[in-house]
């Protein structure tokens, strides 16, 4: 029987090429694997068809073959197929060459010989034995452990009784300590909170209801009270209380001339430094000079509201830039806006916690609700006008009880305006 015959026969795909790529021989298996015939490929370059085989990491081990080197192995799970095959399914073939080196006739050089053996079913028979002797050991394992755990957890129980006993009053008395902790943070943080009252050319009011004993609201002034942060950090409680303690700190360092937006800048950027994860602040920066001038920077908060002592509409700022703590300053800069007050004008702050403050029926009080109290209180003094939106609020709640601090921050312009609308400002 010619050798051609026999490689014919054998279930195995094989082929030759000299040292030009050329096709010698090209045997019936791989005839029935890729679907190309004999007289097809028997003298045609075999990188034209599998133009894959160009990559370095075939040609390079294909030219130590033809110069007589130790044979090749490819595998499947290492390399593309030399010879891309599938099964009528239409799943490829999970193939290993080989790849030898013949000495030609004329003792000049060499061929190279490549045997492809098909492994698709060994592997999968392989894969499958692994998997159920695996999963056989896991449940195994898990079963032994189950039942040591079993008579572990018995052992403990048993300590346990005795044990809960002793952390009873353990926990009785680290309550009392918390709680003493949680007076003394809340006295910290209150110290911090400065007064208001008047300033020759501007007149404040707030209202500020903590619904825990410490707080993630914050408020300040800078050292001439022109300048007035207002914000909330996200949550409440100790963790957001020591995020607006170090915004208090972070506020008091800045120096009183920056631009709002330019010191938004700065708070974010300290905040970040900082390290809090998934921590952030909302919040105004806003500044009200003698002559009237507002300008105001926004952090992700709700936008201030400006009530025109002429009865006019409401006016709100548009600009709302990225809370503090949350992203770099170089994703979305903070932009300052700017009004011009007029004499008796009104600027109103507050936090989410007053308009998201839900009724019996489940449907928030609405800043919509917040601007129109503000409103029919235009003509009473700050104070009691700030009070008695608290009062609406309290009333439409469902219960006595709040799930959210609640902060508003008002202040009415007293001084004279001579000069008009500032350059580039906002007009109503």
């Amino acid at each position: 029987m010619a050798i051609s015959d026999l490689l014919d026969s054998i279930p195995l795909g094989a082929f030759a090429i000299d040292r030009d790529f050329r096709v010698l021989y090209w045997n019936r298996t791989l005839e029935s694997w890729c679907g190309i015939s004999k007289s097809e490929m028997i003298g045609a370059n075999l990188e034209e068809h599998f133009p894959h085989l160009k990559k370095p990491v075939y040609r390079a081990r294909f030219q130590e073959i033809f110069q007589g080197g130790p044979p090749a192995v490819f595998s499947s799970q290492l390399h593309v197929n030399v010879i891309p095959s599938t099964l009528p399914n239409g799943v490829p073939l999970i193939q290993q060459t080989i790849v030898t080196g013949l000495e030609n006739e004329e003792k000049k050089g060499f061929y190279a010989l490549f045997s492809i053996q098909d492994m698709t079913d060994l592997t999968l028979r392989t894969t499958k034995y692994r998997l159920a002797r695996d999963r056989a050991v896991t449940e195994n394992e898990q079963r032994e452990r189950a039942e040591r755990a079993l008579l572990q957890k018995q052992v403990e129980l048993e300590a346990m009784q005795g044990k809960l006993q002793r952390l009873n009053g353990e926990f009785t008395e680290k309550n009392r300590l918390a709680e003493r902790d949680l007076d003394l943070a809340r006295d910290i943080q209150m110290s911090l909170l400065p007064n208001l009252g008047k300033l020759g050319f501007l007149d404040f009011a707030h209202q500020y209801l903590p619904c825990a004993k410490v707080s993630g609201k914050v408020y300040d002034f800078s050292v001439n009270r022109e300048n007035f942060f207002i914000g909330d950090a996200t949550g409440h409680g100790l963790a957001a209380s020591f995020l607006t303690l170090r915004l208090h700190i972070g506020f008091r360092s800045l120096s009183a001339n920056l631009k709002t937006n330019k010191a938004l800048s700065l708070l974010n950027g300290m905040l970040l430094s900082e390290g809090f994860p998934d921590k952030f602040i909302t919040g105004i920066y806003l500044r009200i000079t003698p002559d009237g001038l507002l300008t105001a920077s926004n952090a992700g908060h709700d936008s201030l509201v400006i009530l025109p002592a002429c009865g006019g509409e409401p006016f709100f700022f548009q600009e709302r830039g990225l809370p503090l703590g949350s992203f770099s300053n170089g994703l979305l800069p903070y932009e300052e806006e700017s009004y011009r007050l007029r004499p008796g004008d009104r600027v109103f702050v507050y936090t989410d916690g007053i308009p998201e403050r839900a009724g019996k029926n489940g449907k928030m009080f609405g800043s919509e609700k917040v601007v129109n109290v503000l409103r029919k209180s235009r003509k009473t003094p700050l104070e009691p006008a700030l009070a008695q939106l608290m009062n609406q609020v309290r009333a439409f709640s469902n219960s006595d009880g709040q799930s959210d601090d609640m902060t508003i921050f008002g202040s009415q312009f007293l001084g004279k305006n001579t000069t008009g609308p500032a350059e580039g400002a906002n007009k109503p």
